[in-house]
């Protein structure tokens, strides 16, 4: 599908998305025509809300000890270490996530399906982020 109109209204919030349809496209296994990328969307009629947990790293420096004087470890611990997001919207499969159950959400990263979970309150937590596993890659292959 490739947009060709976005429709919105007076307060500019979008209404509707107009877009022709390429049967060549459908299946990127085949040897017919390739998409440049592919868009995941939820519908959200049909989507359920999931709770997410957000981690970040725990301490602002690498040496959680390296402090002022007079001060202890606490000082440097990162206030953003965890965000809690509710009312995100998933697919409806995800209703079904065990604890462990492990997941890519794309364009995010990876997350696990965590304990605290019970039916109709499905929490995930990140594991990695995309954005740090790529840094991660990209410093990898930088070095000499």
């Amino acid at each position: 599908m490739k947009c060709t109109q976005v429709v919105k209204d007076e307060k500019g919030d979008i209404k509707e998305i107009r877009c022709v349809y390429d049967p060549n496209s459908r299946n990127m296994y085949s040897d017919k025509k390739r998409s440049k990328a592919i868009i995941h969307w939820v519908s959200a009629i049909h989507c359920i809300d999931v709770e997410v947990r957000l981690y970040e790293r725990l301490f602002l420096k690498k040496d959680p000890l390296d402090v002022p004087e007079g001060s202890d470890f606490t000082v440097n611990i990162n206030p953003d270490s965890l965000k809690i997001v509710t009312g995100c919207k998933a697919e409806p499969s995800l209703a079904d996530a065990k604890p462990n159950d492990r997941f890519q959400f794309e364009r995010l990263g990876y997350f696990v399906c965590d304990p605290d979970s019970a039916s109709g309150h499905i929490v995930f937590n990140r594991t990695v982020s995309l954005k740090d596993e790529w840094q991660k890659i990209k410093k990898f292959f930088s070095h000499p």
